[in-house]
């Protein structure tokens, strides 16, 4: 069975996933060459307290993160109607059937990848919205970027970075690890 990927990432009011909140997810499927196969996805968390939590949760974030999400115009599309938002139960739900069918259609395992994946589903699991089935029907193992980029760092390696003019927004952040995935495989020899 071959293997395909999920690149997914997510912004957040801080580093804790028990209690800092979800403001922005998005995704993209690929296939073994790092092709993106479908239609990413991308939106603003729309929270059901109206934003309450998240909002206070980004009132007491350290700076830093307030003025990355500023930098990055999150801020600003928080506030922004326009802008696409969904229900976290709706993005689960969608992220969930996209999985199902990409598995269905092309025969493959999904694995869960991007940089520091690790962190992106520990706020998935911490959510109280039932991310666990849609996790749990992933393949156990992940492509987490920053193990290539620690290990190449620490062999003295000098690798070509991804560009990102975006950084910060999740989409723009999953386009990154993608091409960065690209970069590695033709670093080590993969592609």
């Amino acid at each position: 069975m071959t293997k395909h990927f999920l690149f997914l990432d997510i912004e957040t009011t801080g580093l804790d996933p028990d209690h800092d909140s979800i403001l922005e997810i998005a995704w993209a499927f690929t296939d073994e060459n790092f092709v993106v196969q479908g239609v990413p996805f991308t939106a603003i968390v729309d929270h059901a307290d109206k934003w309450g939590k998240a909002w206070n949760d980004l009132k007491h974030a350290p700076q830093v993160v307030r003025d990355m999400h500023n930098k990055s115009g999150l801020l600003g599309d928080l506030l922004n109607d326009e802008v696409t938002s969904a229900q976290e139960y709706e993005i689960r739900n969608l992220l969930q059937r996209e999985i199902r069918e990409h598995k269905k259609a092309a025969a493959v395992d999904v694995h869960l990848a991007g940089f520091s994946v690790h962190f992106d589903e520990s706020f998935l699991r911490a959510s109280k919205t039932g991310w666990g089935n849609v996790l749990d029907s992933l393949h156990h193992r992940h492509y987490d970027l920053s193990v290539i980029k620690i290990h190449l760092e620490l062999r003295g390696e000098v690798f070509e970075k991804a560009e990102n003019l975006g950084a910060h927004r999740a989409l723009n952040d999953v386009f990154e690890s993608i091409e960065q995935a690209r970069i590695f495989s033709r670093t080590v020899g993969l592609l």
